[in-house]
C-alpha cells in the first residue's frame, strides 16, 4: 500500500499517529482498550483510530523484548509503519487489502484483529498450520499488552481444549483446521459440544490463497463404521 493511500486513510493514519502521541509510558493501556468496548456500542468506525494508536504504542513498548516463555527476541525491528497502520484499518473495516512481501502484513493483520474484537470474537484464518502457531506466538505479546487475548488452533491441538481457544477474543487457526470443525459442527448435536458456536467475524490472511486456491480443496470428514 506505499504512495497509495487516499485522502480520507491518509487522514485517519495522521489521527492514529496524534492519537499514539497523547499517550505516555504510564499509560495503561489494556485499561484503555477495554473502555473502547462500551464507547463502540456496536459500531468501530468511532473509536477506530484510538484502538490503532493503542496497538501502535503496545507495539513500540515491545521494541527489544523478549518473548517470556521461550526467551528469543520478539520480531520487533520497527513500529508499525504508515503503510501498515492504512492496512489494519481497511481490514478491520471489511475490506480486502493489499501489502507488498516485507511490508508487515503480519503485524498489519494483528493490528486489524485487535480493532475487530471490539466488536466480537475475530478468527485469524490462516494458509496453514505453521503461520497459524507461529503469528500466534508472535502477535500473542502485542494482544496481550492491550488486554484481548489470543489463541490458536492447528492440528497439534486436541479436541477437548479446541472450544476454549475459539472462544478467545482472537484466535489464530488455519483454513483446513477451521473447515474441518466447521464440519464436525454440522454433525453434532449438543450445542455445548460445538468448537464454533460463535462465528462473529473473521480475517483471511491470503485470502486469494484461501478463497481461490484452498476453495478448491474438498473437505472430507472420515466417520467409523459400524462393523455390526
Amino acid at each position: 500500500m506505499r504512495d497509495r493511500l487516499d485522502r480520507g486513510l491518509a487522514g485517519l493514519v495522521q489521527q492514529v499517529r496524534d492519537e499514539q502521541a497523547a499517550l505516555d509510558e504510564s499509560t495503561d493501556l489494556a485499561e484503555r482498550f477495554e473502555a473502547l468496548h462500551a464507547r463502540c456500542d456496536g459500531h468501530l468506525e468511532p473509536v477506530l483510530a484510538e484502538a490503532l494508536a493503542l496497538t501502535c504504542a503496545a507495539a513500540e513498548r515491545l521494541v527489544g523484548r523478549v518473548h517470556d516463555e521461550c526467551g528469543e527476541p520478539l520480531p520487533w525491528d520497527l513500529v508499525p509503519r504508515d503503510n501498515q497502520v492504512a492496512c489494519a484499518a481497511v481490514l478491520a473495516r471489511g475490506v480486502i487489502a493489499e501489502l507488498d512481501t516485507g511490508e508487515g502484513k503480519t503485524l498489519s493483520v494483528a493490528m486489524a484483529a485487535a480493532c475487530a474484537s471490539l466488536l466480537g470474537r475475530v478468527h485469524v484464518v490462516t494458509a496453514n498450520d505453521y503461520l497459524a502457531q507461529r503469528d500466534h506466538e508472535w502477535m500473542g505479546p502485542l494482544l496481550g499488552l492491550i488486554g484481548v487475548e489470543a489463541g490458536a488452533v492447528h492440528n497439534d491441538v486436541a479436541p477437548e481444549l479446541r472450544r476454549a481457544e475459539y472462544e478467545r477474543p482472537v484466535t489464530y487457526a488455519s483454513v483446513k483446521e477451521v473447515g474441518a470443525d466447521y464440519l464436525r459442527d454440522t454433525l453434532c448435536s449438543a450445542p455445548q459440544a460445538l468448537y464454533l458456536p460463535h462465528l462473529e467475524g473473521a480475517i483471511l490472511d491470503e485470502v486469494d490463497f484461501i478463497l481461490v486456491d484452498e476453495a478448491r480443496v474438498p473437505l472430507i470428514l472420515a466417520e467409523p463404521t459400524d462393523p455390526t
